[in-house]
């Protein structure tokens, strides 16, 4: 087989999808394109190694529009095989503002096409999302990104022409299944965004009035640990060295640990909080000392941060993932923090590093219901959980219902615990 187009349409792949190219280039040389066949029109039909052509060998084009007419409403087209491009080339030439996917049968065989016509033009394209596999991760991997489900409804799949590949197939034949699993990744993250959307943006709106008065950082000893204190059981155990050493600690509380740390008669530097939600004023619930600095991410609950200057308190508003954040940081002068895990713990060691601290120590960070519970003692859901807890229905049984509020998976270990697992 010839490889003269391979080179130039890597290259044309690199540009947007370097590991995708890579792949191709380090493939098998599996014949699943065997060559070109001219259609009665003139234009080039790559062949399957079974003889049969990829498209009509009478008109390539008149087919690939029929096909396009099928694409009614607002929807994201996913088409199976890519062959000579003519049915993706006619969808972007009706829909320029449009998007879709290419779906192939494998590395192999888009390396047997790349070698055999000139796609330089589709693979460039942003519009066009590149899936190499209809494998679960691949179809979920490529469709992320470029699916979205407010703008463009549902989906719909364009059937390959040909034999691409074979009927008996396992990977054509479970393509419906493999595309449903990868569609409810997605369909789980845009019910959050959607969830948070609002929040977030009415909140950013509520909080750059107040950012934009300007705010001046009390002296900060960066040659001290910063103490980044989550709010997981094994705090509990690990305040006993924070008194022990509180000099040698900047402490960064985790608006969930903060209410902890207080009530043992430590008092945090700083209340580090990203939690969109009205939950997130419960932290505050139990007052918020001037001393301490409340850390309020942009799109942050405001009631948190009115709470604080109720006390007298200093708010110190700085600059997360979420694009309107990153553009107030670009006007104003605020610390930048990644808060892209949605974990406050991170977002404070991310503070923490923004603010110049060298030296950092994570204290609290269970992440799992050591214990039996979620948290450590002190915490807003302690307050919350003890006033109605009652003889039939104690603390412990409203953790319990917090851990499987969502449907779980149980894991087994070698010595016989159990570890329960969530989406």
């Amino acid at each position: 087989m010839s490889d003269s187009w391979l080179e130039p349409n890597l290259l044309a792949l690199t540009e947007r999808s370097p590991a995708v190219a890579k792949a191709i280039a380090s493939a098998p040389d599996i014949a699943v394109y065997t060559g070109l066949a001219q259609s009665r029109t003139g234009l080039d039909v790559p062949l399957y190694a079974d003889g049969h052509g990829a498209h009509s060998l009478y008109d390539p084009l008149r087919e690939a529009s029929r096909w396009v007419d099928q694409i009614q409403g607002e929807v994201f087209p996913v088409f199976l095989g890519l062959g000579g491009g003519y049915r993706v080339r006619e969808f972007l030439r009706r829909n320029p503002f449009s998007s879709c996917a290419v779906v192939e049968a494998g590395i192999s065989a888009l390396r047997s096409l790349l070698s055999l016509v000139d796609l330089t033009d589709l693979l460039r394209d942003e519009r066009v999302s590149l899936i190499p596999s209809p494998e679960s991760e691949n179809l979920r991997e490529g469709l992320t990104g470029f699916y979205l489900p407010a703008l463009q409804g549902g989906i719909t799949v364009i059937p390959p022409g040909g034999t691409w590949p074979t009927p008996q197939d396992p990977l054509l034949a479970r393509f419906g299944e493999t595309l449903a699993e990868a569609l409810g990744g997605i369909t789980a993250d845009y019910s959050v965004q959607a969830h948070f959307g609002r929040l977030w943006l009415r909140n950013f709106w509520a909080n750059i009035k107040e950012a934009s008065r300007g705010f001046d950082l009390p002296p900060l000893d960066r040659t001290r640990t910063a103490l980044i204190a989550a709010a997981g059981p094994s705090l509990e155990r690990a305040v006993r060295e924070i008194r022990e050493r509180r000099d040698e600690y900047c402490v960064f509380a985790t608006d969930t640990a903060y209410g902890t740390l207080v009530s043992l008669g430590i008092l945090p530097e700083f209340l580090v909080s990203i939690d969109a939600q009205y939950l997130s004023a419960y932290h505050g619930s139990g007052g918020i000392r001037r001393e301490t600095v409340t850390a309020l991410e942009l799109c942050g609950n405001p009631e948190l941060g009115r709470r604080a200057r109720s006390f007298g308190g200093r708010i110190l508003y700085f600059s997360g993932n979420h694009p309107l954040s990153r553009l107030a940081s670009s006007r104003f002068a605020l610390p930048e923090a990644d808060t892209s895990s949605g974990t406050v713990t991170l977002a404070a060691e991310a503070l923490a590093r923004s603010l110049g601290y060298a030296s950092i120590l994570t204290l609290g960070a269970d992440f799992a219901y050591t214990g039996g519970k979620p948290y450590a003692r002190g915490t807003y859901l302690a307050d919350r959980f003890g006033c109605t807890s009652k003889r039939l229905s104690p603390q412990e049984g409203a953790y319990t219902a917090l851990m499987f509020r969502t449907e779980t998976r149980r894991s087994l270990s070698p010595a016989g615990d159990i570890t329960y697992h969530t989406d």
